[in-house]
């Protein structure tokens, strides 16, 4: 049997290849010590501030490695559309995965740009909900194909434990502030000045999505893999319907 779906299989497959890639150097970003402890004065407070603080720039291929994810899975729904509307005697040229047609557009029986995809297909699609309301992965994976912001991945840190302090001869206190973005450090403990701090201090080092709705302040890896889930659920539902209704033989 033909497999009519082997253009998104290869796109599934090079996003998850990609996936791969962003770990591997992210992998290599932690393990550089990018992410320091450092401990500055803050003379009006009379007080030692103790930061997390990045101290290296963060692999500028990560960004373009994150977009070739999200691209691939994309063409992987709309090369099954595509492959559907040929399979089914149509040209193709309005055979896209309907992003954005909500509920109420559903309703009125419009597809848009997906008319050549056949109704029972279409309806397969619809019922995973990509649009804004419904499928929050797929909706995700819609908003970063179509974003243009400058800041799409960020390294940041986060507290992912309790702080056990084993020295300290002063009094001190824990903060658990967020990661600031424009300086690029988190403060996580105040003490007296010139008090030594010793301790157990966990932290979780990750990078996340910048300023795009549904997916702010996400880890990328977390959000990349979940996407490419879904795109795979999607894909076996249309395939499955596909041959059932004798559009695949």
């Amino acid at each position: 049997m033909k497999d009519h779906l082997e253009n998104s299989r290869y796109s599934v497959g090079h996003a998850k290849r990609r996936i791969a890639e962003f770990q591997r150097e992210f992998d290599a970003f932690v393990e550089s010590e990018s992410i320091v402890i450092v401990t500055e004065s803050d003379l009006d407070a009379a007080q030692d501030v103790h930061k997390l603080k990045l101290v290296k720039p963060m692999p500028v291929p990560l960004k373009g490695t994150a977009f070739d994810v999200v691209s691939n899975l994309r063409a992987a729904l709309d090369h099954a559309g595509y492959a559907i509307a040929i399979a089914d005697g149509k040209k193709g040229d309005d055979a896209h995965f309907p992003f954005g047609i909500n509920a109420q557009s559903r309703r009125s029986l419009n597809r848009g740009r997906s008319v050549d995809i056949r109704r029972e297909i279409f309806d397969v699609m619809f019922a995973f909900e990509p649009y804004e309301g419904g499928n929050d992965v797929l909706f995700a994976l819609n908003r970063l194909c179509n974003t243009h912001k400058h800041e799409v991945v960020v390294p940041t840190a986060l507290a992912s434990g309790a702080f056990k302090v084993t020295k300290f001869d002063g009094r001190f206190s824990l903060i658990r502030s967020p990661w600031d973005r424009v300086k690029n450090e988190m403060e996580f403990a105040r003490t007296e000045i010139g008090k030594e701090l010793s301790g157990e201090f966990q932290f979780e080092i990750a990078i996340v999505f910048g300023d795009i709705d549904f997916v702010r302040g996400e880890p990328v890896l977390k959000v990349l893999c979940a996407i490419c889930e879904e795109v795979e659920r999607v894909l076996e539902a249309i395939e499955a319907e596909a041959l059932r209704i004798g559009i695949f033989k």
